[in-house]
């Protein structure tokens, strides 16, 4: 997995490439850490996951630790362009209660 982090004025919109599953999982850890200790806290992040490729039950769980890391960091989340079968997914797990989900990353940068 491949992940492209582009902040502007004060959002974030971080690209997720490829797939992301139990063995990819790190990297997003990985990148949100570097990010909060460095006191580079974003009030808003998009999460665009129009490249990714893939994503397991296993990748959902990733997700959701890293969001609910961002959420205790005081950031507002939005999950932008999720691919039907990760939109089934999160909806089987009852996450998109949780985090607002829309169609395209302009629909989440609009709103």
């Amino acid at each position: 997995m491949h992940l492209q982090f582009k902040p502007e004025n004060g959002k974030v919109i971080l690209v997720l490439k490829g797939q992301l599953n139990r063995d990819s999982g790190a990297i997003l850890y990985r990148t949100l850490y570097q990010v909060l200790e460095q006191a580079q806290i974003y009030s808003d992040w998009i999460f665009d996951l129009s490249k990714l490729e893939i994503c397991d039950s296993t990748g959902i769980g990733h997700l959701f630790e890293s969001l609910k890391k961002l959420m205790g960091a005081g950031a507002s989340i939005k999950l932008a362009a999720l691919a039907p079968s990760s939109h089934k997914l999160l909806k089987t797990s009852r996450f998109h209660f949780v985090f607002p989900c829309y169609p395209s990353l302009a629909a989440a940068i609009g709103s």
